[in-house]
């Protein structure tokens, strides 16, 4: 089956590249590889509208209202406000400015 880890697909492929350039020295090519991977997937979170209900420090359901183009970066989104409910912020505001600042953190500056 293509595209899944360690059966050979797409992802299996590009992480064993990236090894064998770790290997053969070229470890600044991947880390920037890697760097930039983890921009696009920040700016696809702030693309991002979910919708969720919480009790206390429990997220009971987070759904997508406006998706990011990607399933997977969508479930990041959703584990995110699950931290940050799990961290206590019980409240939309502070839920908001929680999940924009680990956001934010997966970039540069």
């Amino acid at each position: 089956m293509q595209g899944q880890p360690g059966k050979g697909g797409k992802a299996y492929n590009e992480s064993r590249a990236r090894l064998e350039a770790d290997r053969t020295g070229n470890c600044r090519a991947a880390v920037a590889e890697s760097a930039d991977d983890i921009v696009v997937v920040a700016r696809r979170l702030r693309r991002l509208r979910l919708t969720y209900a919480s009790s206390g420090r429990i997220l009971r359901w987070c759904r997508t209202s406006i998706s990011s183009g990607d399933r997977r970066v969508d479930r990041i989104g959703c584990a995110i406000v699950r931290a940050c409910v799990r961290e206590g912020f019980g409240d939309r505001g502070p839920d908001i400015a929680c999940f924009r600042r680990k956001v934010e953190s997966l970039e540069p500056d």
